[in-house]
């Protein structure tokens, strides 16, 4: 028996099959690494291990408004909000006010107006003489006189108005006489249709009011008024043009 149990056994009967055995061991022993070996060891398999940071450390969609309001985002939101009220503030100033060209006049040749905004007639002494400012615009107004009628167009509308006179000379320059009247005939009135209505101080109109909330019929020089004025009109919404003078812009408000 070989001294070497697990040494391979070479029999002289069989050598096709000792050759085979030395074969096996010999390639066997070449799958084991050898530490003397000159050739470089195969590189390791490595694993990359992600570390998942907790819940509470990791940015939310929903970001503080701290967060947000130092982010590029939150800019772009508070411009976009900011340009937004810009936009709406900008369609109520469209509403209240008729649209102008470059000189400033609207497409009819007159000043456009907001209510509460100062209207004014200077004489050529340079003093005002006249300088009102219509305080309020009710649409489909209710008559308020006993004798009131139907409106003869179609609805009536209260112009409430305040003003100061100047001197007896510079109202005789304008008017051609030393007092002045906020005559509804001087006033317009534009519908939505872009139609102009002329005719809007009616008997109807004048019979609207009760009395003393009507302005005076007459208003002299160095005076200060208040009162309204009744304007029967053929739509609900429109413009309302004011102007006294004949070679002089006048004035429009919208409805």
């Amino acid at each position: 028996m070989p001294e070497n149990p697990e040494a391979p056994v070479s029999h002289p009967r069989h050598p096709l099959f000792a050759a085979s055995l030395l074969g096996l061991t010999l390639a066997l022993s070449g799958c084991t690494p050898d530490s003397s070996s000159d050739e470089p060891e195969p590189a390791p398999e490595t694993v990359t291990v992600t570390q998942t940071a907790p819940a509470e450390d990791q940015p939310s969609a929903e970001a503080s408004p701290e967060a947000a309001a130092d982010s590029p985002a939150a800019d772009g939101d508070d411009s976009a909000e900011a340009s937004g009220q810009a936009s709406e503030a900008a369609d109520s100033d469209a509403a209240a006010k008729p649209a102008t060209d470059a000189s400033g006049l609207s497409e009819r040749g007159n000043i456009p107006k907001r209510v509460g905004e100062e209207a004014s007639l200077t004489a050529s002494s340079g003093e005002k003489a006249l300088s009102f400012k219509v305080t309020d615009i009710q649409s489909d107004f209710q008559c308020t006189s006993p004798y009131a009628e139907a409106p003869e167009n179609e609805s009536f509308v209260k112009v409430d108005i305040m003003a100061t006179t100047g001197s007896a000379e510079d109202l005789e320059e304008l008017f051609y006489i030393n007092s002045m009247m906020f005559n509804p005939y001087d006033w317009k009135f534009v519908d939505s249709s872009g139609r102009t209505a002329n005719d809007i101080g009616t008997v109807a109109s004048y019979m609207c009011l009760d009395t003393g909330e009507s302005l005076p019929d007459e208003i002299g020089p160095g005076e200060n008024v208040s009162g309204s004025l009744i304007l029967d009109v053929t739509d609900s919404s429109g413009t309302l043009v004011y102007a006294p003078l004949f070679d002089s812009e006048g004035w429009e408000w919208s409805l």
